[in-house]
């Protein structure tokens, strides 16, 4: 993530909070590029990744009325924890975890490809990392070596790892 080499305010002043957190549910949510259909939060108090509409969330800042919605039953039954999530723009329980972004994606790749020994793979590779595709050539490519695939699959969980343990430290809390 663009801001990964930033040091938070909680870990310059002091040690970071442990809290229990799937780490792997904070790096999924960050990989969730596209927040047109759900938007993820943090809760600060027992760790749980939250995943809201995005219609809801903008149905209760817009002051929702229940018996005027056409927003789905099973939607709605997040209503509350939509409105303590909107509720709380500062983030003192609920925090929004932020994406990543396709430069983050396109560097993950190129990383990856730098590390190939094979010179006809390595210039195969490198291409496909850098076209402005969104990964695609990239993971059709995967497909033709599945050696490469396993490493790349591997190398891509680790890095997202890594963003959500940086993105926890900046915000002063350390995953356990």
């Amino acid at each position: 993530m663009a801001e990964r080499g930033a040091e938070s305010d909680a870990s310059r002043w002091g040690a970071l909070k442990p809290l229990r957190i799937d780490l792997d549910e904070v790096a999924a949510a960050i990989d969730h590029l596209d927040r047109s259909e759900t938007d993820h939060f943090l809760d600060l108090e027992n760790g749980e990744v939250i995943t809201l509409s995005t219609a809801l969330l903008e149905a209760v800042r817009g002051g929702l009325d229940l018996e005027d919605t056409d927003l789905p039953e099973w939607v709605l039954d997040d209503e509350p924890l939509a409105r303590d999530a909107v509720g709380d723009p500062h983030g003192k329980r609920y925090l929004r975890i932020p994406e990543g972004t396709w430069i983050d994606m396109g560097e993950m790749r190129v990383r990856f490809v730098r590390a190939i020994k094979t010179l006809g793979l390595l210039q195969q590779f490198a291409e496909a990392a850098t076209i402005h595709d969104g990964g695609k050539r990239f993971g059709e490519l995967l497909k033709t070596h599945p050696d490469l695939s396993t490493a790349w699959y591997r190398f891509e969980a680790r890095q997202k790892q890594e963003w959500a343990r940086e993105w926890l430290a900046r915000i002063g809390i350390e995953a356990v």
